[in-house]
């Protein structure tokens, strides 16, 4: 379907791109944000920096979790 909308070369660079990502995460058992962002209106305010801390919370909570593999594109 991707390769429908975004063409046959840009979706061979997404794949490739989403490999390499994968290949660097570790190895044990994790949580992964391939994402997250702020809308500009909002940020400088602390909220980016108030999500992640909320999200490193859920992590330690976790005991099956050895942490957070973000991925920032």
């Amino acid at each position: 379907r991707m390769m429908l909308t975004a063409g046959l070369s840009s979706t061979k660079r997404y794949i490739d791109y989403h490999e390499q990502v994968h290949a660097c995460l570790p190895k044990d058992t994790h949580h992964h944000l391939p994402f997250i962002g702020v809308h500009p209106k909002y940020q400088s305010k602390g909220y980016g920096r108030m999500l992640m801390q909320v999200i490193e919370g859920i992590c330690r909570e976790s005991p099956l979790s050895s942490g957070i593999g973000l991925d920032t594109g």
